[in-house]
């Protein structure tokens, strides 16, 4: 039966999953994700590489794509000086040069985990500090 499930208990009893749970359990997937796979591969990372990952992921247009002029802009500095980091994150399969200027996230969700990881970052370097 399409969208319930036996119990494995009593297989007289049937259970249909409802919305709600998928979200959950999806939320619960993409959390234990993060912590598993992305937070150590960024643990990884040298902080230039991650600081060029966050301003990437606050220039992405619709298609997914950022331009490194847009990232060096953010980062306060010239394309040409971001050469040997956007390289080092190429050559580690993070990320991806598809088009001339451009570049793209290659592992699913890192671009919305990396903003999520500065404004914790962030929060707890102002918590320090004010002392909190």
């Amino acid at each position: 039966m399409k969208g319930s499930l036996k119990n494995e208990n009593n297989t007289e009893k049937k259970h249909k999953v409802t919305e709600c749970e998928i979200k959950e359990a999806t939320a619960n997937a993409v959390f234990a994700y993060e912590q598993r796979a992305l937070k150590p591969l960024l643990d990884e990372l040298p902080n230039n590489e991650k600081r060029y990952l966050v301003k990437m992921s606050e220039c992405l247009n619709e298609d997914r794509l950022a331009k490194t002029a847009d990232i060096a802009s953010k980062l306060g500095t010239s394309a040409n000086k971001l050469t040997k980091t956007r390289a080092n994150l190429i050559d580690n399969g993070i990320i991806a040069a598809p088009e001339h200027g451009k570049v793209m996230f290659c592992i699913p969700y890192l671009a919305d985990y990396v903003k999520k990881d500065a404004a914790v970052a962030s929060a707890i370097e102002i918590a320090r500090m004010r002392r909190v």
